[in-house]
């Protein structure tokens, strides 16, 4: 019988060469939408909520946040964006980033520090020096003492929270480099190694490379050996 709609041209598609596996034609799923919205205006909402979730839960987190979006259901979009952020940055995918900032409030995106970090590397990367520098700008909040212990910036990835402080710092050594203040880069890559521990061996090498770095560039070549 499918095969017989296949070939009346009846809005399936096969899926593979055994047709054993059908979909609908995307013509059909239009015509579905269409339907949907003009029938059932008040379904669209929670339908796109199940899906989001779904998706979330199935590991396609693109699709989970495009969903939250469409509904502008803005702090789960966010949620997931701060949960995606460095999967995404792995694997460069600047742009997609960049889209979901821009497609989220001022407001929401300015009080959670981890989305900032992620707009932060991810303009630094791409050169954009006066963005990234917003984004930081917003992302250092999380150093005022009173702003943190308050309920004002939102946080969700509970595992970025415990090297937010470290990855600010360098963010902004990268961001102070790139602007050629060399002299305020190595003021932070001692900021940096006292934020630190021992056990720390990353982010004291970080600390440690981007100092000898800056004052090979002030010109101070012994330090510069010397770290």
């Amino acid at each position: 019988m499918l095969e017989q709609l296949e070939q009346r041209n009846m809005l399936i598609v096969p899926l593979d060469d055994q047709r054993q596996w059908y979909r609908y034609h995307n013509l059909f799923a239009d015509i579905l939408r269409t339907y949907l919205v003009t029938t059932y205006p008040e379904r669209v909402p929670v339908l796109h909520q199940r899906a989001s979730h779904w998706y979330e839960q199935n590991g396609w987190q693109s699709e989970a946040i495009q969903h939250a979006l469409v509904i502008e259901d803005y702090g789960r979009a966010a949620d997931l964006i701060e949960m995606t952020w460095p999967a995404l940055f792995n694997d460069y995918r600047p742009a997609t980033l960049l889209g979901w900032i821009k497609a989220l409030p001022e407001d929401i995106v300015r009080n959670r520090p981890v989305l900032n970090l992620g707009g932060t590397w991810t303009l630094l990367r791409a050169g954009d020096m006066e963005g990234a520098e917003g984004h930081l700008q917003d992302a250092e909040r999380w150093f005022d003492s009173d702003t943190a212990e308050s309920s004002e910036l939102v946080i969700t990835n509970r595992q970025a929270s415990r090297t937010l402080s470290e990855y600010i710092i360098t963010a902004r050594i990268y961001l102070s480099q790139a602007q050629g203040d060399w002299t305020r880069a190595v003021d932070y890559c001692r900021r940096l190694f006292e934020l630190t521990t021992e056990d720390q061996y990353y982010a004291r090498g970080i600390a440690e490379f981007l100092a000898g770095f800056s004052h090979w560039a002030i010109g101070d070549l012994t330090v510069a050996y010397q770290t």
